[in-house]
C-alpha cells in the first residue's frame, strides 16, 4: 500500500491526485491532505503516516514552501529515509513558485495537464514499483 501525503493550501488538486492514484493499480494508494498552515502539524502527520511520496503544492508563497521543506527535511535526517517528492503545479495560479532543489535526483513535477502515461513515467523514475504500464 502506497501512503502519499499531500501538502496544500486547499484540495484544488484533487482531480490530478485522482489521476496519480488510478496510476496505482497493482498496490491501493491512501492520500492524506495537511491542508493545515502550521508546518509542525506537516512534521506530525509525517511522523504518523510515514509516506512514501510527498505532494506539495506549488501555489504556497516560496517563504511557506521553504518552511515546508525545512520540516521535510528535518523528519527525513531524523528517520535516514528519502521520500520522494513530487511538486504540483496549478496553471490557474498566475505565479507558480517552485524552489530549486534536487532532493538527490527524487523529485519531479505534475500538473492537470498531464496525460496517464507521464503520471507513469515519473513514479517508475521515482521508484519502478506500483506502476501499471501502458495503460
Amino acid at each position: 500500500m502506497y501512503h502519499s501525503l499531500v501538502i496544500a493550501p486547499n484540495q484544488e488538486e484533487n482531480s490530478l491526485l485522482t489521476r496519480v492514484q488510478e496510476a496505482f493499480t497493482l498496490k491501493k494508494s491512501v492520500l492524506t491532505y495537511a491542508l493545515s498552515d502550521d508546518p509542525v502539524k506537516v512534521l506530525e502527520i509525517l511522523e504518523k503516516e510515514r509516506p512514501d511520496y510527498i505532494f506539495l503544492s506549488s501555489n504556497y508563497t516560496p517563504h511557506a514552501q521553504l518552511a515546508r521543506l525545512s520540516v521535510i527535511a528535518t523528519h527525513i535526517k531524523q528517520t535516514r529515509r528519502l521520500i520522494p517528492l513530487v511538486y504540483i503545479v496549478d496553471w490557474k495560479n498566475p505565479l507558480p513558485t517552485l524552489l530549486g532543489t534536487s532532493w538527490s535526483g527524487q523529485i519531479g513535477i505534475l500538473h492537470p495537464h498531464c496525460n496517464t502515461s507521464e503520471i507513469i513515467d515519473l513514479f517508475q523514475r521515482l521508484d519502478g514499483f506500483g506502476v501499471t504500464v501502458g495503460l
